[in-house]
């Protein structure tokens, strides 16, 4: 009899070659193998041996169409040696460089704060002063339209 738990069977599995490289991949960027145990519903020992690549042997880490794309671009560019140097002296320059001061904001003496405080204060007197005014033109216009509605003589 052949058992159903050989290597390579894919249907007895609980995952799919696409999770197995996702799961390394995130074990690689730092995730616990605990963590990866509840996201897949898998036990830490099993999760381990995935990771260690003890299980899945056949997924190894491969590359996407994307990234073989992508690194066949990059080596077939010419390396231009001098004019990675002359980038990188000019980043070091500008690295090298303090940055400009924030301009200083002079302190103020006593005086000069309780002035700022009187000028706020009467602004604020101000606003209430004129709130307060609009306030009671509304409640007088309300009461002007409210009793005209009701007077019956017209």
């Amino acid at each position: 009899m052949v058992s159903k738990y050989r290597v390579g069977n894919s249907r007895a599995a609980k995952l799919r070659p696409e999770q197995v490289l996702k799961m390394r991949e995130l074990y690689e960027q730092g995730m616990t193998q605990r963590e990866l145990g509840e996201i897949y519903d898998m036990s830490v020992n099993q999760v381990g041996r995935i990771v260690r690549n003890e299980s899945w042997k056949a997924y190894k880490h491969t590359l996407t169409d994307q990234q073989l794309e992508h690194d066949a671009v990059v080596n077939a560019l010419p390396i231009d040696q001098q004019a990675i140097a002359e980038s990188a002296a000019k980043l070091a320059a500008r690295l090298a460089e303090p940055p400009a001061p924030a301009e200083p904001q002079p302190a103020l003496t006593p005086e000069q704060y309780a002035e700022n405080m009187r000028r706020l204060a009467e602004i604020a007197r101000r606003r209430k002063t004129e709130d307060d005014s609009q306030t009671e033109e509304t409640r007088t216009d309300d009461s002007f339209s409210s009793s005209d509605d009701s007077n019956p003589s017209d």
